[in-house]
């Protein structure tokens, strides 16, 4: 986000989660990203308000913020997400995330209205607000050189899974300079700088610090590189560095 766009949100965030404290039924925003989910965080906080966050499936990167009086007992929500499904004839194209996100916001759609983008061989599916789904589903027929097929099936889609590369490490620590510098062959110092510059998020909140230690199960994403998962911690190797399994994003 721009300057002015991150204050503007900010301002409607607090403004949200103040108005649920007096509201029986709770106050839902549109998908945020991890930067703006924290800050959905901060304003419930400040406002005195309860808040959740869900992008449809764990460990969704973009999230809507529902927000509610802190007296409100803890019942299921009805979020307003649905997903849409894209389907094509894999034997003739092959349309990527950049294409099928591409052809979306060419409809005139603004990304905060769509959640996470799931691509498999021959399909692909994307959280998004229902209003916006209808529109899609009516006006989109084509990314990159694929025909698409769009629509929003019933109940609870079989979401793909996302495509994992394994790799076997070996560490000094567990810290996050040391685990980033492996992932991607990098000397401490460029992780460290990485990790200064802002752009590292462990489990979906930034951490600017170098000596934060993983644990097994650690989501960390890098800004401009992808993300990994921290799958396995393993035991000391006879030079005493220890053994780790991380699960990249392809």
């Amino acid at each position: 986000m721009s300057g002015g766009a991150d204050t503007y949100l900010a301002a409607r965030l607090e403004e949200w989660a103040k108005r649920a404290k007096h509201r029986a039924i709770p106050v839902f925003t549109k998908f945020l990203d991890p930067a703006q989910a924290e800050l959905a965080l901060g304003a419930a906080r400040r406002q005195g308000a309860q808040v959740r966050l869900w992008g449809g499936y764990e460990d969704a990167e973009r999230r809507i913020a529902a927000f509610f009086a802190l007296d409100e007992p803890e019942v299921p929500l009805e979020w307003p997400l649905c997903w849409l499904r894209f389907r094509w004839d894999s034997r003739y194209a092959a349309p990527g995330h950049r294409d099928l996100l591409g052809a979306m916001l060419g409809q005139g759609v603004e990304r905060d209205n769509l959640g996470d983008l799931l691509v498999s061989e021959g399909a692909a599916y994307c959280a998004a607000l229902p209003d916006i789904a209808s529109y899609l589903t009516a006006s989109l027929e084509e990314a990159g050189r694929a025909t698409i097929r769009c629509d929003v099936p019933q109940g609870d889609p079989a979401l793909p899974q996302p495509r994992l590369e394994s790799r076997h490490h070996t560490v000094a620590s567990l810290r996050l300079d040391a685990v980033l510098a492996v992932a991607w062959n990098l000397s401490r110092g460029e992780a460290a700088d990485m990790i200064a510059q802002g752009r590292v998020r462990v489990d979906h909140l930034p951490q600017e610090r170098t000596d934060a230690r993983l644990g097994q199960g650690a989501l960390v994403s890098v800004r401009g590189k992808g993300r990994f998962r921290l799958t396995e911690i393993g035991g000391l190797t006879k030079k005493g560095r220890m053994g780790i399994v991380l699960s990249h994003h392809r």
